[in-house]
Order: structure tokens, then C-alpha cells, then sequence
């Protein structure tokens, strides 16, 4: 949240976390047991994340993993959610239909806060300020670019 932001939307606070709810809404309203096999889908997928980490010396993985928690816990908890669920959304009824997507809306913003958060600086976010430190000291200086690179 502290990041610099190259367009600013206004009202991203609002909107940022509807989405987010109406994501989970959607994945909630897949029915279960879609909405278990694609959680599943996801979790396969996780030793391509691995190789990927492993490639690069697993650099910056403890951060990564730290900032990545809430959707550990996410997915699961969606999957239980849309299991107990109304029997509308193919669930056991345990939540009854209307609290169902109620305690989904709750659970989705707690979540997303989480996830917002326990975000964190990237190098990748250090490099693009360097850049355009260097695009904006081009910009201002009234030069060509043939004169600031040689000027340098």
C-alpha cells in the first residue's frame, strides 16, 4: 500500500476488494465438486512453481512464501466452505443458503487484507524505479538522447 503508483484509480480501495469478493463468490458458486477440482488444479500445478524456485537457487523464497501464506490457507478454506455450503451450490447444507454466501464475503475480506498486507518491495520494483528515475532525468534535461548518453 505504500508503493508509488504510476496511475492512481480512484476509489481502488473500494474496488480492489469487490473484486476480490466477487471472485471468491464466483469460485463458490462453481458448486462443489468443481470447485474442490479446481483448488485441486491448482495444487498440481505446484511443482512447476517448484521447479521454477529451484532453477533460480530458490532466491527470495522465504519472502515469497512469507507473502503467499494467505492464499495457502485461501484455497482450502474455499474448498471446505463450498463442501459445508448450501445445498443450492452443491454442498451439504450446513450453512444454509444466504448465510452461505455471507460467511464466503467474510472470509474473502478477511483474506484479501491478509494478502495486501503481507505484501513486500521486489528487486523487480527497485529496478523499475531506477529506470524511471533515469527516463524522468532524460525527460528534464532538454537534451537528445545522443547528448545525455554522452554527457554521462
Amino acid at each position: 500500500t505504500d508503493l508509488e503508483r504510476p496511475l492512481r484509480i480512484p476509489g481502488m480501495g473500494v474496488i480492489a476488494p469487490f473484486a476480490f469478493v466477487c471472485a471468491s463468490l464466483i469460485l463458490y458458486w462453481a458448486k462443489w465438486p468443481l470447485t474442490g477440482e479446481i483448488i485441486l488444479l491448482m495444487i498440481v500445478a505446484l511443482p512447476v512453481f517448484f521447479y521454477f524456485q529451484a532453477k533460480s537457487g530458490f532466491t527470495g523464497f522465504n519472502e515469497d512464501l512469507k507473502a503467499a501464506w494467505w492464499l495457502v490457507a485461501y484455497l482450502p478454506v474455499m474448498a471446505i466452505l463450498s463442501l459445508i455450503g448450501s445445498r443450492q451450490f452443491g454442498g451439504m447444507g450446513l450453512l444454509p443458503y444466504g448465510w452461505d454466501m455471507l460467511v464466503v464475503i467474510v472470509f474473502s475480506l478477511v483474506f484479501y487484507y491478509w494478502g495486501v498486507h503481507t505484501g513486500y518491495r521486489s528487486a523487480y520494483l527497485d529496478e523499475r524505479d531506477t529506470i524511471r528515475a533515469k527516463e524522468a532525468e532524460y525527460a528534464t534535461s532538454g537534451l537528445s538522447g545522443e547528448e545525455w548518453m554522452s554527457a554521462r
